[in-house]
């Protein structure tokens, strides 16, 4: 009857898709041990998941509060600020994050997509680049880096990361595509349509790649 147990079993629960069950475990948990972060963490992701973004980031801010170096509640903080519509806010989480802990893969990538969601893509290309180099064999990291590279204007060094990712992943449609359409606004309309005709084999029901084509 310990807090670690409640907790472990919320999580399990969790992950089986009952949240308001292991709602339930998480809040017991805290009753037996109040300075208990992790379960203050796994309440406030569990409350994301329902939407509850209030309550979700008073838990969050808790579970900060008793540990400050935990970058997993930092960035769960900012799923909910972004969740809230607070983008400044979250950025601004999420700049904590990479300053106490500057390896974290999932920093970088959230903020490269906010940076390229709020148009400040010179931005979303550093963050983006930094996720590659931490995490070379990432065929994701290397499709976000192409895609900000393109919107930043820098449609050869997009092309080479799209290649690199369809590299580590053969099939990878979304980089294929990526790479397509890279390829067709170089001009290169036979690399286009091959690449496309490759994405629609893997993916024969996707509408919008036979619209592409």
């Amino acid at each position: 009857n310990s807090a670690a147990a409640h907790n472990y079993y919320g999580f399990v629960l969790g992950q089986t898709g009952s949240v308001d069950a292991a709602i339930d475990e998480f809040r017991t948990a805290i009753r037996i041990d109040p300075q208990y972060a992790e379960a203050f963490y796994n309440l406030g992701t569990a409350m994301v998941i329902q939407g509850e973004y209030t309550a979700a980031m008073q838990n969050l801010e808790e579970a900060l509060a008793l540990r400050p170096d935990f970058s997993e509640a930092q960035l769960e903080l900012a799923n909910a600020l972004v969740a809230r519509g607070e983008i400044k806010e979250a950025i601004k989480e999420l700049q904590t994050v990479e300053r106490m802990k500057p390896n974290v893969v999932a920093a970088h990538t959230q903020l490269g997509v906010l940076y390229s969601q709020t148009g400040a893509t010179a931005d979303a290309v550093v963050e983006f680049r930094r996720a590659t180099e931490l995490q070379a064999a990432s065929p994701e990291a290397h499709n976000n880096l192409g895609v900000a590279l393109d919107q930043n204007g820098d449609l050869k060094g997009a092309i080479d990361e799209f290649q690199r990712a369809i590299a580590l992943n053969a099939r990878f449609t979304a980089a294929i595509v990526n790479l397509a359409q890279a390829m067709r606004d170089k001009g290169d309309l036979a690399a286009a349509i091959t690449y496309y005709r490759r994405a629609i084999a893997l993916e024969p029901k996707s509408a919008s790649v036979h619209a592409d084509l």
